[in-house]
């Protein structure tokens, strides 16, 4: 039966997405108060409906297919649009806010996402936003769950999972920076050789500002510069580095405001990898609500202005 003919009840498709969630029919049964035959049916039904296999059995209950999955997937982002569709209409009714609730990584320059923040208020005053702070692996089961709408951080490594979609808002570039003390404030020209007899401060082993300074040394071949002082917390570092001639590296959101005021500059020598795609991970539900489409237009605008863009 071709695809665009085809129709499934959404109960029955909420049924199989329990029937997932358990691992075995019998338990999801119970988990639903129904009947075990009456739930088989309803799976082969919807897996007669779509024409593929969504389940391969076995003693221990179910495992799903490649195109189980996929349906699986599908699946849970209209659970997570149904619940939070019920929820806007229930505080609709009631006349009051409707919830948003962000998911951030934070990674950003608190300014300049406070300021985008504000905008997406002033834009949206129909919602109140509920903020989430945690790593992309701790959101994303919350995304998923539908008690997040979107996160902003960067964007997953490799391939998309299914059932969900992103959104590049701009590129994080990475920036070697110093302050007005250094000797090489001034210098037009930055060579290797400058950066390898600088003295810097920079976080331990393993801390993402270490990394960073490592892939730097290894891309444009020189040794590990000497630690003057070893640190990782960002305001920290950051004020050092106003204060002192040591040299060290940021994401330029988070130094923006000390570029502009030209305590820091960003030293004109660039190496790879310095730039990571930094946007939304949402359900792959089609277009993105109107909550989603605002966020993104407001932190374009506002990080634009930091020269940051897509």
């Amino acid at each position: 039966m071709p695809f665009e003919h085809t129709s499934i009840n959404l109960q029955d498709l909420m049924r199989v997405l329990c029937v997932a969630d358990h691992g075995s029919i019998n338990r999801a049964a119970q988990h639903l108060h129904v009947a075990q035959p009456a739930l088989t049916r309803t799976v082969r039904a919807v897996e007669d409906s779509l024409g593929v296999q969504v389940f391969k059995r076995g003693a221990r209950g179910v495992t799903l297919t490649a195109d189980g999955e996929t349906l699986i997937a599908y699946a849970r982002g209209i659970s997570a649009q149904t619940k939070a569709l019920i929820k806007d209409m229930e505080l609709r009714k009631q006349g009051r806010l409707r919830n948003m609730t962000i998911g951030i990584v934070p990674i950003h320059s608190a300014d300049l996402l406070s300021r985008a923040l504000v905008r997406v208020r002033k834009s949206l005053p129909s919602h109140a936003i509920a903020i989430e702070v945690g790593s992309l692996p701790e959101l994303l089961p919350e995304l998923e769950a539908g008690s997040v709408d979107f996160i902003f951080g960067p964007l997953p490594d490799g391939p998309v999972r299914k059932g969900l979609a992103v959104e590049v808002l701009y590129h994080e570039e990475l920036c070697i920076v110093c302050g007005r003390s250094s000797a090489l404030y001034r210098r037009r020209v930055i060579s290797p050789g400058d950066l390898a007899e600088a003295q810097w401060i920079i976080g331990p082993e393993g801390s993402p500002s270490r990394e960073r300074m490592n892939q730097l040394c290894q891309s444009i071949g020189i040794p590990t510069p000497e630690i003057a002082i070893e640190v990782d917390a960002v305001p920290l570092r950051r004020a050092l580095a106003i204060h002192s001639g040591l040299t060290t590296v940021f994401q330029r959101s988070v130094i923006h405001a000390a570029l502009q005021a030209k305590d820091l500059r960003a030293l004109p020598l660039k190496w790879p990898q310095n730039s990571n795609p930094i946007g939304l991970t949402r359900l792959d539900t089609g277009r993105p609500g109107e909550p989603a489409a605002v966020f993104a237009r407001e932190v374009r605008a506002v990080f634009g202005t930091a020269g940051l863009r897509g």
